[in-house]
């Protein structure tokens, strides 16, 4: 294959005005999930600051962004999950970080389709790559928690938690005694939710607490 048939085109904005933008804004998701997934490292890397910034902008959605559903949402995840796999990873932690700044913003507080886009984002990512960003499982342990506890939606209180989960699958050794306190208590009080959405990412959440490298003397 040549090296311009994996070249990555950045997003025209412009184009996003009009009554197709959504559509337009689809299209170009799907072809860079496909392009990041063969393109070469030098390739990636020449555009990866870039494309990591119009992927964070269509979850916060600004004008004329349309709004972050559920086929973009999902795109953006794996277009992020597709530049960390094969390109540089030093800038997860601010993507990661400017996903948990949507769902802390409370004045004004974030779009809600731009709440639950960065909530399942951050679940992905972490999902994949936690062990390389330990550092942050603290906040994101704080938020996930906070966003389950609050009068969120199901979709955000459901994907609140399993991003927790996601997370402890893969950073849970960076968990303190304090925060595992918190996380096995909301966890359990969430099994008995009036919501089934949130009742099974809960039953996520207590599989992932209570393995043998989840040890805290609550446990016990």
């Amino acid at each position: 294959m040549a090296a311009g048939d994996t070249a990555i085109e950045l997003l025209d904005e412009s184009q996003l005005s009009g009554d197709n933008g959504e559509i337009h804004l689809f299209q170009w998701l799907s072809s860079t999930e496909r392009q990041a997934k063969r393109a070469s490292a030098d390739q990636l890397k020449a555009c990866q600051a870039d494309l990591e910034e119009l992927l964070v902008k269509v979850v916060t959605a600004p004008e004329p962004y349309p709004s972050p559903g559920r086929p973009i949402r999902r795109l953006v995840a794996s277009c992020l999950k597709a530049l960390y796999m094969r390109g540089e990873t030093k800038s997860l932690f601010d993507t990661i970080q400017a996903f948990l700044k949507i769902l802390s913003e409370t004045k004004p507080p974030a779009k809600e389709s731009s709440r639950i886009a960065a909530m399942y984002c951050i679940g992905e990512l972490m999902g994949s790559f936690g062990s390389q960003v330990m550092s942050q499982m603290a906040e994101v342990s704080a938020i996930t928690i906070k966003v389950y506890r609050s009068s969120s939606p199901v979709i955000l209180r459901a994907y609140a938690l399993y991003a927790l989960a996601k997370a402890l699958d893969k950073a849970k050794r960076a968990v303190t005694d304090s925060v595992a306190k918190d996380i096995i208590k909301h966890s359990k009080n969430a099994l008995g939710d009036k919501a089934l959405p949130v009742q099974r990412a809960a039953c996520e959440v207590c599989t992932f607490s209570l393995t043998p490298m989840f040890r805290h003397p609550q446990l016990q």
